[in-house]
């Protein structure tokens, strides 16, 4: 084998070893890219079940408050009701009083 054939041999061989190792480093970037991929995705997915959870809080609550202005409501409805008989009633005793008081001659002292 000349000096030629040799050095040709030796430089195919480091070739080889360069695109071996150059393979190896794209393997590498791979499973790093997929790594940081799954890791995204899981991020992700605990994003959205925190989220999810949240929700869940937040309706409940929403549904808790509804039912408290409900109540609410229905009390200061019952109220005015009362405040509106109440008033009914104190207009008639008013009217009453007027028509004792007013009318009738004689009955003021005079």
């Amino acid at each position: 084998m000349t000096e030629y054939e040799a050095a040709s041999l030796a430089m195919q061989q480091d070739m080889l070893a360069l695109q071996q190792a150059s393979l190896s480093v794209q393997q590498a970037a791979v499973w790093v890219a997929a790594l940081v991929g799954a890791a995204q995705c899981s991020l992700i997915g605990v994003g959205l079940y925190i989220m999810r959870r949240a929700a869940i809080q937040r309706d409940a609550q929403h549904r808790e408050n509804m039912a408290q202005h409900r109540e609410t409501m229905a009390a200061i409805n019952a109220q005015r009701e009362a405040h509106s008989e109440q008033h009914r009633e104190n207009m008639e005793a008013l009217r009453e009083l007027i028509r004792r008081t007013s009318g009738a001659p004689g009955s003021q002292d005079g």
